[in-house]
């Protein structure tokens, strides 16, 4: 938490970095003619500003303190990102604005964006139940002096609208502004109170875009345990080259005109005649080992092979000779 009272020197190069909201393509949070118009501007007498508001002042008109208003277009614009980060983590903000002219506009905003309030007087436990919140938004924190130093005292953020006579000494979000004008008050009240309801919106998105994870995540666990439980299909084997097995011995056929019964070549066929020793049934040579007399393959006319036929033929050849 800021406790010096160099908030100035911040303020400046925050207002370097947060140009966006005057000049940027969104919508800025507040403009400049809007801070002009609710008198935010507006400061206390010179000789009643506090020394640690100096950094924040642009000058003196017409007998009062001028507030820079380019430094609180940029602080406003930080503590609206504070508030709404605040919220979108479930944080609570408590509005603070006991004096007459922040009173109205802090019941007003705060229950707008469903926040608790405090604009009567601030309790005097300093534990009670109504003070419990995260962070504080303090209206008008030189009216409010107690709340403000009993929060300091729980070091929790507080975010101020700050006029030119205020000690900023312990605000960890100072917007400079007037204090004493009720436009004022409620121009800044309507700013905070819109970064209550972004955060909210920033809330239910996270919400829903967690619940839709989850439920992503179940429908990815069941798909795996299905596809676990499911039987995996046995892969086929790679294809193998089957061996050729050796065809079996097949009989040549035999040419036409060999079958039984037909002429076979001379010392061939099974009933004719073999060459001289070397049919079976032929005459085997002197001294051979043919079959005795009467056993060779010439049986008696009629009874071998085709010698019917034979002598049928031999019949014809004596009667035409």
């Amino acid at each position: 938490m800021r406790t010096d009272g160099k908030v100035g020197q911040q303020a400046r190069k925050t207002v370097l970095t947060s140009a966006a909201s005057v000049t940027g393509d969104q919508k800025p949070i507040v403009t400049f003619a809007e801070l002009l118009a609710a008198r935010v501007h507006v400061g206390d007498a010179p000789e009643r500003s506090h020394p640690a508001m100096q950094p924040f002042l642009f000058g003196e008109r017409n007998g009062l303190a001028v507030i820079d208003l380019r430094q609180t277009l940029a602080l406003i614009d930080v503590a609206y990102g504070f508030v709404h980060d605040l919220v979108a983590d479930g944080g609570t903000l408590l509005f603070v604005g006991t004096s007459e002219p922040a009173r109205q506009a802090v019941e007003e905003h705060a229950l707008r964006c469903g926040m608790p309030y405090v604009n009567q007087s601030w309790p005097r436990k300093t534990r009670n139940r109504r003070t419990v919140a995260d962070a504080y938004f303090l209206v008008s924190p030189g009216t409010d002096e107690r709340a403000r130093q009993d929060v300091i005292a729980r070091q929790l953020p507080i975010v101020a609208l700050v006029d030119a006579d205020v000690d900023p000494t312990g605000i960890l979000h100072v917007i400079p502004g007037n204090d004493d004008i009720a436009l004022s008050c409620d121009l800044v009240c309507r700013i905070i109170a819109d970064a209550v309801d972004d955060g909210r919106e920033e809330a239910t998105r996270r919400q829903a875009e967690a619940e839709e994870a989850t439920r992503r995540q179940a429908e990815a666990e069941e798909a795996d345990e299905a596809t676990a439980a499911r039987p995996r299909p046995r892969r086929p084997l790679a294809a193998r080259p089957r061996p050729r097995r050796p065809l079996a011995a097949r009989p040549r056929p035999r040419p036409t005109g060999r079958g039984r019964g037909g002429h076979s070549p001379p010392g061939r066929g099974r009933g004719g005649h073999s060459p001289p020793g070397r049919g079976r049934g032929g005459h085997s040579p002197p001294g051979g080992r043919g079959p005795p007399p009467g056993r060779g393959r010439h049986s008696p006319p009629g009874r071998g092979r085709g010698g019917h036929r034979r002598q049928v033929e031999a019949e014809e050849a004596t009667r035409r000779g």
